[in-house]
């Protein structure tokens, strides 16, 4: 069974898979790299009429997505492209402070209300609000969640 490798590992292991590239070559394509995302977080912000939080806008910039095991967990989190496309899931209308970003690859989907990520079933009765449960206040945390296995 693989560990899965949080966010901040990636960083880690971007610059030791590029230890050959010259530092000013590596600064150079993280800076292109880093601005592209920027501005495809910017545009996929104004089509949808939402805000992501900072500590997840950096990891789009980083990883852009993400599908494998996370310590006990599973988890995928969707691409700039692909968050682009999830406007008007069934189980709740995108809004400034309330989206769905990614799932536990399967029946749970993860998301981000009021600045608090979440997660909720994609098949459930009643209300969505009840349905909800907070995974973390921050992308650490809400990572750290999904490691001890408490992402559905």
């Amino acid at each position: 069974m693989r560990s899965g490798m949080p966010y901040s590992a990636l960083i880690n292991a971007w610059c030791i898979l590029n230890r050959s590239v010259s530092h000013a070559r590596k600064v150079a394509a993280w800076t292109s790299i880093a601005w592209r995302q920027s501005v495809e977080i910017e545009a996929c912000e104004t089509s949808l009429s939402i805000i992501l939080p900072e500590d997840y806008k950096a990891f789009l910039r980083i990883s852009n997505a993400f599908n494998d095991e996370v310590g006990q967990g599973y988890l995928v989190l969707w691409s700039v492209a692909e968050l682009a496309k999830a406007d008007g899931h069934e189980l709740f209308e995108f809004q400034v402070n309330r989206f769905l970003n990614g799932s536990n690859g399967g029946p749970t989907a993860y998301g981000i209300i009021g600045g608090s990520y979440i997660s909720i079933p994609f098949v459930f009765a009643g209300a969505w609000s009840d349905e909800i449960r907070v995974r973390g206040r921050t992308f650490d945390e809400f990572i750290g969640a999904i490691e001890a296995g408490e992402g559905s």
